[in-house]
């Protein structure tokens, strides 16, 4: 019952902050779709078509629509990768950015409310988080994530630490544990 329980206090929380993103994007004359794609770059300052359709659990036509759209509308631009001159990147232009700043806003009050949650409160909460989605993943569920959990540099119980970097050399407290890290080397 437990498992049911908190399955339905994630989605209840899905179906909010869903609800507040597309109030906030329909403001801004976008999809969610393209507010989810503008966000993904913002946070890696660029990515690919195949990158955005696995990330997004989208088609790549359906993204090559929506990236088109958003570089039209002058919020994203293109450049042609050197590996392969029919690929391409894409990044936000200097309106993206700022728009997207702006788009982000809507999860002000959400993250308000985890901000009420005590210290090791967080803590148990962001653990049991990657846990969770490390265990999505593993099943299929969802995309491959670049978080701590799934690195082959990550470590549990190394010198008297929980969790430990091996590229790094560090001691990674459970607050500073990535789900998005530029380092990620998924483990085998």
């Amino acid at each position: 019952m437990i498992d049911e329980n908190i399955f339905s206090a994630l989605d209840r929380i899905h179906t909010a902050s869903r609800s507040a993103l597309q109030q906030t994007v329909h403001a801004h004359g976008l999809s969610v779709l393209q507010a989810q794609i503008m966000t993904f770059i913002h946070r890696r300052s660029e990515a690919t078509v195949t990158q955005l359709a696995q990330q997004l659990s989208v088609s790549k036509p359906t993204i090559s629509d929506a990236v088109a759209t958003l570089v039209e509308k002058k919020l994203l631009k293109r450049a042609i990768t050197a590996k392969d001159a029919r690929g391409y990147t894409v990044s936000l232009t200097r309106k993206g950015q700022m728009e997207t700043v702006e788009l982000e806003n809507y999860a002000t009050p959400f993250v308000n409310s985890v901000h009420m949650l005590s210290a090791p409160q967080k803590d148990a909460l962001w653990e049991t988080l990657l846990h969770l989605l490390r265990t999505m993943e593993s099943r299929g569920l969802i995309p491959h994530q670049r978080m701590c959990v799934s690195c082959r540099h990550f470590a549990e119980d190394v010198n008297g630490s929980d969790y430990y970097c091996r590229l790094m050399d560090i001691p990674l407290p459970v607050a500073n544990l990535r789900l998005d890290c530029s380092e990620h080397e998924r483990a085998g």
